[in-house]
């Protein structure tokens, strides 16, 4: 997942993320994702909260166990400013 500022990466991560359709959206005013799980055996919409950490995408919210960031140091330091 990249940002881009002005046609420059300006943000990135790497992420696993379970099935389901993906979009970009607000809660309470705050940029998420939208997950919505209709594989599930009950299924539901997720709201994971989007945010930048330290130049890196972070979606909170993910499964520890299956889901998260995959990337390392390297795709902070590499962005273009």
């Amino acid at each position: 997942m990249t940002a881009s500022v002005n046609g420059n990466i300006k943000y990135k991560n790497t992420f696993n993320l379970a099935w389901g359709e993906l979009s970009f959206g607000e809660l309470d005013g705050s940029p998420c994702i939208v997950r919505k799980r209709a594989q599930d055996p009950e299924p539901k919409t997720e709201y994971l909260p989007l945010s930048v950490r330290e130049g890196r995408i972070v979606i909170e919210g993910l499964d520890p166990v299956y889901e998260g960031y995959w990337g390392d140091s390297d795709w902070k330091d590499d962005r273009k400013e």
